[in-house]
């Protein structure tokens, strides 16, 4: 019996390196916020070309801050894709807003530049306007960046990209934040990870300062401060959250940060091999990107055969060894989030039933890769 192959949808490149820097950190006898996040957050900021960077504890983290920093009209609403994952929607009501949720626009998975300028002057004059624009960089692609940052000028609205799926690094094509701030992830699954972690980006220095005590329960002056000050004076001067990153997690990110650019180019590679061994028309359509840049944190396509539906091929390729996922079930499908939408968001809809994510980590194999193609094109035949 030929042995059934075990393809997992992500495996994290960890090497000697991340393992070097964690025991560098548990060996110095500090662990917690300090001289590592201070040089992740320097590195990081000279890889964005950012002025600024925080470290936190995850993007969801960056995300709520985010939305704090733009000190916007309380019960506001926060326009954001309804495809996308759950901590969006979440962050938002937390902070005392209202989710709108805006449909994708046709042949992306991103939001709709149009009708996010159409709701924006739907509620221009209510008592819940659009405050904010919080775009999600899907799949790692800032697709659409231009408009929405044009959108937000034009109507004085706070923008947040939401750059969890996205590399920390820059070009000259795009460069972080376009407008206000930007976070990323550093889950485990992400371009870039510390198994847990995330980073806010901007180019203004009140957001910058104001971040940094937000993260740290509203303390003029975190522990790794006082301590370098030998004083254990400090003001709680705001509100503020636990969402610092620890030493430790900081030390396998900075680790990581020197490998982007080679780990990107694996997934290009494998962006490129399944694109090439892949054909439209047989029962799926590929990914489109269109610009420039991307850093394929996903490689997700849509299922339209009219032999085997998404969950179907999904189990079939579970019992053949390949796991796969689902980037997302939008929001507005979720009892949670339902009541928040009133108008009919047809494309999201669609490709609810449709989208299917593959592995695309860089350490999967040319053979993974015509075993994961072949095995879905068998599948979409039957």
């Amino acid at each position: 019996m030929q042995k059934i192959p075990n393809i997992p949808f992500h495996r994290p490149v960890i090497g000697s390196e991340e393992l070097a820097a964690t025991q560098r950190v548990l060996e110095s006898g500090w662990i917690t916020t300090g001289n590592e996040c201070t040089l992740l957050e320097r590195e990081c900021a000279e890889a964005l070309k950012a002025r600024f960077a925080v470290s936190l504890s995850s993007a969801t983290a960056g995300l709520h801050v985010a939305i704090k920093l733009g000190n916007l009209p309380q019960h506001s609403r926060i326009a954001v894709s309804t495809l996308t994952f759950a901590a969006c929607g979440h962050v938002i009501i937390q902070a005392g807003h209202i989710p709108l949720f805006v449909d994708i626009a046709p042949d992306s998975f991103h939001m709709d530049p149009k009708l996010l300028e159409a709701h924006i002057i739907r509620y221009r004059n209510t008592d819940h306007p659009v405050s904010s624009i919080m775009c999600v960089h899907y799949a790692g692609e800032p697709r659409y960046i231009d408009e929405y940052a044009g959108l937000a000028t034009q109507y004085g609205l706070w923008l947040i990209e939401d750059a969890a799926h996205c590399a920390p690094l820059t070009n000259k094509e795009h460069s972080y934040p376009k407008k206000d701030v930007a976070v990323f992830s550093f889950y485990a699954t992400k371009p870039m990870t510390s198994a847990e972690g995330g980073l806010l980006c901007t180019n203004e220095e009140q957001p910058y300062i104001h971040a940094k005590i937000l993260r740290s329960h509203g303390i003029s002056q975190e522990t790794w401060t006082r301590y370098k000050k030998e004083s254990s004076a400090y003001d709680v001067v705001s509100d503020g959250y636990k969402y610092n990153l620890s030493d430790v997690h900081a030390a396998i990110a900075r680790a990581q940060l020197l490998k982007q650019h080679t780990l990107l180019k694996a997934r290009e590679r494998i962006a490129n091999e399944y694109t090439a061994l892949f054909t439209d028309g047989e029962g799926i359509i590929l990914p489109n990107p269109v610009h420039p840049v991307h850093a394929w944190h996903l490689f997700v396509i849509r299922i339209v055969s009219k032999n085997i539906s998404r969950d179907t091929l999904m189990k079939t390729l579970a019992k053949a060894g390949i796991q796969t996922s689902i980037h997302f079930r939008p929001l507005h499908h979720h009892s949670y989030f339902s009541h928040y939408v009133k108008d009919t968001l047809p494309y999201a809809d669609k490709l609810a039933d449709e989208i299917l994510s593959l592995p695309i980590y860089p350490g999967l194999s040319h053979k993974d890769i015509e075993y994961i193609v072949d095995t879905t094109k068998k599948a979409l035949a039957e």
